[in-house]
């Protein structure tokens, strides 16, 4: 059973600005970063659980993942 991930407007906003930042270098690497990070996202679709909960908002039902860059 595949759970819904939901992106706050905030969180959509933020990747277009990240993706912005990145691909005035790089629209390639820009591109990459976006999709890791979709990517994860993606994955709590099946793993809801995984990552920890957001202290600041305390419920179970929102995590954080965190990722390091080792492109």
């Amino acid at each position: 059973m595949d759970f819904e991930v939901v992106w706050s407007p905030q969180v959509r906003d933020d990747l277009h600005g990240i993706a912005a930042y990145i691909g005035k270098d790089s629209p390639r690497y820009a591109s990459a970063v976006i999709e890791r990070i979709l990517g994860a996202g993606r994955s709590l679709q099946i793993l809801p659980w995984r990552g920890r909960v957001v202290p600041e908002i305390g419920s179970e039902n929102c995590r954080e993942l965190s990722s390091t860059n080792t492109g």
